[in-house]
């Protein structure tokens, strides 16, 4: 159970994730919505089973409870993926699971575990709506649109899984994002990934998903939104589709790019105030 000052804690770095709306929402949206926010980081670790999981996964499954309930509430604003609830899932970490859970802890590898994790579930549930919605307007037909959804869907995870959602190169990103989805169409499509989406029209999603926004935010904000027509996504689906439609598919996990940056200074300014014992 969270104490009144766990209460406050959250509050104080909700209102603060949320000032930015005071320009474009009028006030008692903004309020509304903040108190709103503020109970989802409040719930969020309801469900958690803190007697037989390690503390990382209920990290990873505490971020993916808050923002998935944030995405499917407030997912059509535009506005949602320009908002930093990073010290908001901090708090809500630290004040609503059972202090035993991070004895012993090191601060700095907590830190870069609640980063991570607010990363990756962030993008995931923001990419996931972005992605359906995009593909629910190409695909007629369910089932292809399944495919290609989870094809996506399970390429892009695993960029983030390898790179990261910053301090990657966009083009090591979509490089990634495009071998491993190509691997899963080709899987759908019984050794072919044309079976479940042709070059050309793979390539139109793909620039369609990324001028909505589907690159990460963290490396548009470090390198730039992609190009209009990036004429590298026609390169890197012609290489991954000759390869898998020539019997050589791979596995799981064929990339062999650049891993993700470790300790890139991202960390720097977090803020954090403990866990709980170095």
């Amino acid at each position: 159970m969270a104490s009144r000052g766990g209460d406050d804690a959250i509050w104080a770095a909700v209102t603060e994730a949320t000032a930015p709306l005071e320009e474009v929402e009028d006030e008692a949206f903004v309020g509304k919505f903040s108190h709103k926010v503020a109970r989802y980081f409040r719930q969020g670790a309801k469900h958690l089973d803190f007697h037989a999981k390690m503390w990382q996964q209920l990290v990873n499954e505490y971020a993916d409870s808050v923002y998935g309930t944030l995405f499917q509430a407030f997912g059509d604003k535009d506005w949602l993926a320009q908002l930093d609830f990073l010290m908001a899932l901090d708090a809500g970490i630290k004040n609503t699971f059972p202090p035993q859970v991070f004895y012993r802890v090191p601060q700095h590898i907590f830190e870069q575990a609640v980063l991570q994790a607010s990363d990756r579930a962030f993008e995931e549930q923001r990419f996931a709506r972005l992605c359906w919605d995009q593909l629910r307007e190409s695909f007629p037909d369910a089932k292809m649109r399944k495919h290609a959804y989870n094809a996506l869907d399970a390429g892009r995870k695993f960029a983030g899984s390898r790179l990261g959602y910053s301090g990657a190169l966009p083009q090591d990103f979509l490089r990634a994002w495009v071998d491993h989805a190509v691997q899963r169409m080709t899987k759908s499509g019984r050794g072919d990934p044309a079976e479940v989406m042709p070059l050309e029209d793979a390539a139109a999603i793909f620039h369609v998903l990324l001028g909505a926004g589907a690159m990460p935010v963290g490396i548009v904000n470090e390198h730039g939104a992609p190009p209009t027509d990036w004429p590298d996504v026609e390169v890197a689906l012609a290489d991954a589709y000759a390869r898998c439609a020539g019997g050589g598919g791979g596995g799981e996990g064929d990339f062999a790019g650049p891993a993700a940056p470790q300790g890139k200074g991202c960390l720097a300014g977090y803020g954090s105030t403990g866990t709980g014992g170095e």
